[in-house]
């Protein structure tokens, strides 16, 4: 029978009043400590040793940033994963015809935008970026207007398509002037 895979998990809300080679070796410590779990496993219980695998490295150490607070309850915590690579294809900070900053919530869209269509490589990063400018001139003229966030139409056929229609699909570069009742 095939193991479920569980995280175990140590935390110390550690308060050292030390200067910065006294934090780095505590640092220190604390990896070394988690680097020989293993080894303490096994003198504490030796069947339970043989059951358990390690994958990986253990992650441990003194973070740099200061504590916010306390450490609330393990079943609150949350683990993000990795993010991976950072993508080639940046996100817009700016419109580019106003230079307006964009908003949080077209910038949540456009992060989305970029994911789904990048990963079907149909664009290159070149057409990608040039869909995304796109894209965040219509949003921000809708975000500006007091209108619901959405895709432009052609940027709603792209995310929304086949991949074999992607391949003939023509990407609209000028955004339809918006309208206001």
């Amino acid at each position: 029978m095939e193991g479920v895979k569980k995280r175990a998990i140590i935390i110390w809300d550690v308060d050292i009043n030390g200067d910065t080679s006294e934090v780095y070796e505590l640092h220190q410590l604390v990896n070394e400590y988690a680097n020989e779990f293993k080894q303490f496993l096994r003198s504490k219980n030796a069947k339970l040793a043989n059951l358990v695998t390690i994958e990986g490295d253990p992650k441990a150490g003194v973070p740099q940033a200061e504590r916010r607070g306390p450490t609330g309850e393990l079943k609150d915590i949350v683990f993000r994963g990795t993010r991976g690579t950072n993508h080639k294809v940046k996100i817009p900070m700016r419109t580019s015809k106003t230079e307006q900053m964009i908003s949080a919530g077209v910038k949540k869209r456009l992060q989305e935008f970029r994911n789904r269509i990048g990963a079907r490589n149909l664009f290159s990063d070149d057409q990608l970026t040039m869909m995304l400018e796109t894209e965040c001139d219509h949003m921000m003229e809708l975000y500006n207007a007091g209108e619901p966030l959405q895709y432009s139409d052609s940027g709603s056929k792209a995310v929304l398509c086949n991949p074999e229609q992607m391949k003939t699909m023509k990407f609209d570069t000028q955004p339809k002037k918006l309208t206001t009742k």
